[in-house]
């Protein structure tokens, strides 16, 4: 028998499965960095979900960590979680079902929430007016982030003031309840309306919905001038489809971006140069939903892995993209017969755990290598492989084996397209047996025959499992 080729590989369906049909769902390659494994890569199974903490008022939308405390947006509730999943109310923040975002100064919280800016000044939450002559006005906000010592937001976008959709402001330094009206500027590279917000290595990423520009230090130290100006070699021309999908990754910023010909890819910059990281076949999948505009990401590193999890609410999908082997899988929630997305919408690691919010509900879990159920819910995986042909002439297909660590009395499916992914076959099904979380060979027989094939495995599981390689026994025909 000889390896089947291609079977440690990542999701990669174009639109014509004829010439590429692969899937890759709740498991994602790992490479033997030794190069002498039985496998390489093989394929692990997604991290499980344990539930840590539920918050009185759902669903999550937004964790923040810092100093070993855990902030949680509820509903429209802000609350603490203690590390034996307390739950503290600390205020009213608003809500509108978008995400949050939270970021503090040292001593003070601000959360963007509800068009808002609120801060959580260590006894109360309050909602910022600006300084007088204009004390009535509040402060309001849809994206933010802190640098430098200021808060910094973006106008809520108003119909009465154009400018508002390109303009952000910040606080005074170190002091979230003290904001004046006139601190404030507007992305100036080029006139598309300003939707997000990042800070990275002391520089501020103001994504607009065509183009990109960096602010950096300014060091001019006149009073009126703006703490940070643009940084004219820093512009990039692509924007950002949705507001809750970029994220600092590895050393570097990561995105769904839009650009003015209508495009949804995903970019990756270690510094100014973005780099194309989604691929042909995701961004045709990605073209058929009926909107990109509502995706929301994190980016999280486990187990030497660098993952950015990008949902799409509306075509109910989860893609992961892994910065450590430039791969891509699907993950999702299994309903009983189909997949949902993720649960996971949000996402902090404190008390030496990584902690996710769930999108529908109040639930914050704790997501783990050594968890293998959803929250009690078993998960759903499947590997299709890349085309077996052999110049077209008609291949006689007498056994595959699945090399694999998994539970004990678990079932294996196996089915076929002879057809390049069209159409697929009875599926056969096999168990793994008695042999407990040990090495385990899953074998079918007696295949027949194709020109073309592509080969699909899946199973349900709760218990660890991990795709070690896999083994056909073909031999080609005369024509």
């Amino acid at each position: 028998m000889s390896k089947l080729p291609g079977f440690g590989g990542g999701a990669y369906t174009l639109q014509s499965v004829d010439a590429d049909a692969q899937t890759c769902v709740n498991l994602y390659p790992e490479a033997d960095e030794s190069g002498q494994g039985k496998g390489s890569p093989v394929l692990v199974l997604k991290p499980g979900l344990s539930l840590f903490a539920t918050l009185p008022s759902g669903p999550v939308r937004g964790l923040w960590v810092g100093e070993n405390r855990l902030f949680a947006a509820g509903g429209s509730t802000l609350y603490e979680v203690s590390a034996g999943g307390g739950v503290t109310s600390r205020g009213n923040i608003g809500s509108d079902g978008r995400m949050v975002q939270m970021f503090p100064n040292g001593d003070q919280l601000g959360v963007i929430s509800a068009g808002a800016f609120w801060l959580d000044n260590g006894s109360s939450v309050v909602q910022p007016n600006f300084r007088p002559p204009n004390a009535s006005q509040l402060v309001t906000a849809m994206q933010g982030t802190y640098l430098d010592s200021y808060f910094v937001v973006i106008d809520q976008p108003s119909g009465a003031d154009s400018a508002s959709v390109r303009r952000f402001r910040w606080s005074t330094p170190l002091d979230g309840t003290q904001w004046d009206l006139l601190q404030a500027a507007a992305k100036e590279g080029y006139p598309d309306e300003l939707i997000g917000m990042l800070s990275d290595h002391e520089d501020l990423w103001l994504f607009g919905s065509q183009t990109t520009e960096v602010w950096r230090s300014n060091y001019s130290a006149k009073p009126e001038d703006a703490p940070w100006e643009r940084d004219p070699g820093a512009f990039i021309h692509y924007g950002l489809a949705a507001e809750f999908a970029a994220n600092r990754i590895g050393q570097g910023i990561i995105w769904l971006s839009g650009d003015p010909r209508g495009h949804a890819r995903a970019f990756y910059a270690q510094g100014y140069q973005p780099t194309r990281v989604s691929t042909h076949a995701i961004e045709e999948e990605w073209a058929t939903y009926g909107t990109r505009a509502d995706a929301e990401s994190f980016a999280y590193s486990d187990n030497g892995h660098d993952f950015w999890q990008l949902t799409f609410p509306s075509a109910n999908r989860t893609w992961v993209y892994d910065l450590t082997t430039k791969l891509w899988h699907r993950r999702g929630y299994w309903n009983g017969s189909s997949l949902d997305r993720d649960r996971a919408r949000c996402h902090g690691y404190c008390f030496g755990k990584h902690l996710v919010g769930d999108y529908a509900n109040g639930n914050i879990y704790v997501m783990s290598q050594q968890t293998y159920t959803d929250n009690g819910t078993p998960i759903h995986w499947e590997r299709a492989v890349p085309h077996v042909t052999g110049e077209e002439k008609r291949i006689f297909h007498s056994r595959m084996e699945l090399a694999m660590e998994k539970g004990t009395g678990a079932t294996v499916t196996l089915d076929w397209s002879n057809d390049g992914g069209h159409s697929w076959n009875t599926a056969r099904n096999a168990t793994t047996g008695s042999s407990g979380l040990y090495r385990t060979r899953v074998v079918w027989r007696r295949l027949g025959h194709a020109r073309d094939r592509v080969y699909r495995f899946s199973g349900t599981t709760s218990s660890k499992t991990v795709l070690v390689d896999a083994f056909i026994e073909a031999q080609a025909g005369s024509n």
